[in-house]
């Protein structure tokens, strides 16, 4: 069984969500579908609704950055889709943005030089992950994704070769973990 509320309660509706904090780690967890080795006592929350919540818990060590999710979903982990590329408009996706130039401003309302988005899902029973890159001038494998609201233009898009990971459902949810080479952002 998936519990999220208990682990790390959420914040009012009122109050901003605690921010996601990467800490450094010494020892690399075991990427194999089970979070025994991983501290979830300063992940955080997101809450749906009663029957769907998500925990996350990001590491860092020289060479990868590692993510663990804890999902409450009573359709855990479906994705039709074929195309890796739009997996978002196919099924469940785990995703997460970072900014990782600390000199870009903080409150920017567009994306930066060294942000990224990288999502993850399962298709046809494999793993899959992606790295999107909205401003990255050098990049020649650009591509822009469209919808009858709006165009979105990426600079970079690629799947993350090295990643490496694992997945387990359960009847309410899922867990999810992954290692991705720092190399690859």
């Amino acid at each position: 069984q998936i519990t999220i509320a208990k682990e790390n309660p959420p914040k009012s509706i009122d109050e901003t969500l605690s921010p996601l904090i990467i800490t450094k780690t010494s020892k690399a967890p075991l990427i194999d579908g089970s979070l025994d080795d991983w501290d979830f006592s300063s992940a955080t929350g997101i809450p749906v609704d009663e029957k769907r919540g998500v925990i996350c818990k990001m590491i860092i060590d020289e060479n990868n950055l590692y993510i663990a999710w804890k999902v409450r979903d009573p359709h855990p982990l479906r994705n039709g889709g074929s195309d890796p590329f739009l997996m978002f408009k196919t099924g469940t996706v785990l995703d997460f943005m970072l900014g990782t130039d600390p000199a870009a401003p903080k409150t920017r309302q567009k994306a930066a030089e060294g942000d990224i988005r990288v999502s993850m899902t399962v298709m046809n029973g494999k793993a899959v992950a992606v790295l999107y890159r909205p401003v990255a001038p050098k990049a020649s494998d650009g591509t822009s994704f469209s919808s009858p609201n709006q165009k979105v233009k990426f600079d970079s898009v690629h799947i993350i070769k090295g990643a490496v990971m694992a997945w387990k459902a359960f009847d309410d949810g899922f867990v999810f973990e992954a290692a991705v080479p720092l190399a690859e952002f």
